[in-house]
This record gives C-alpha cells, sequence and structure tokens, in this order.
C-alpha cells in the first residue's frame, strides 16, 4: 500500500482516494485488517512519517551509485513528499496510537 511512493503525484491524487477504499473494502470483505477507511487513512497517514524519515536519512548508498537509480530516488523523493505535504503529515508525528479492533 505505497501510494505515495509509486504514482507520479498528480495520479496518486486524482486516484488514491478510491485505490485505498477498494483496499479496505476487499480486506473487510476478508474479515482482516481495517474495516472503517477512517481507521486506514490515519494509518496510512502516520506512516508517512516514516517513510519520509526512511528515504531522507535512510537513502545512502554504499559503494558506487547508477544514472537509473539516482533517478528513480528522485522520484520516490519528489512522490513522498507530494504525499507527505497533501495529507500534513507531520501533525500526527508521535502519534501512533493504533484505531482498529485488531490491537
Amino acid at each position: 500500500m505505497l501510494c505515495h511512493g509509486n504514482f507520479d503525484p498528480e495520479f496518486r491524487r486524482i486516484h488514491e482516494h478510491d485505490l485505498l477504499r477498494l483496499y479496505v473494502d476487499t480486506i473487510s470483505s476478508m474479515d482482516a485488517g481495517y474495516h472503517e477507511f477512517d481507521d486506514l487513512m490515519y494509518s496510512y497517514v502516520v506512516t508517512l512519517n516514516f517513510w519520509f524519515a526512511l528515504w531522507c536519512h535512510g537513502g545512502a548508498t554504499k559503494g558506487e551509485t547508477t544514472q537509473r537509480g539516482e533517478e528513480l530516488f528522485a522520484r520516490v523523493i519528489v512522490r513522498v513528499v507530494d504525499a507527505y505535504r497533501q495529507h500534513e503529515a507531520w501533525e500526527h508525528i508521535g502519534q501512533h496510537e493504533p484505531r482498529t479492533r485488531f490491537h
């Protein structure tokens, strides 16, 4: 469920809600995971803090890089930062309380 890193910002903004809704409906029909869309969205936004930190601070490479690797890394950073800013994920730093019946 990495919409924020796999899709270009414009595509993600258009389809994110529908893709996440489909995800909730699908796993809920299997009696698994999140049953409420709001719970999924909360977790999705909170975990953007993790992904933002991972890509920004964990992006160091041991050894040589390739042009393709550097271009891919740049695209992922742009995508993650766009989602991070759109959802104002920084407002949720430290709020990692589970919100589902499974915790």
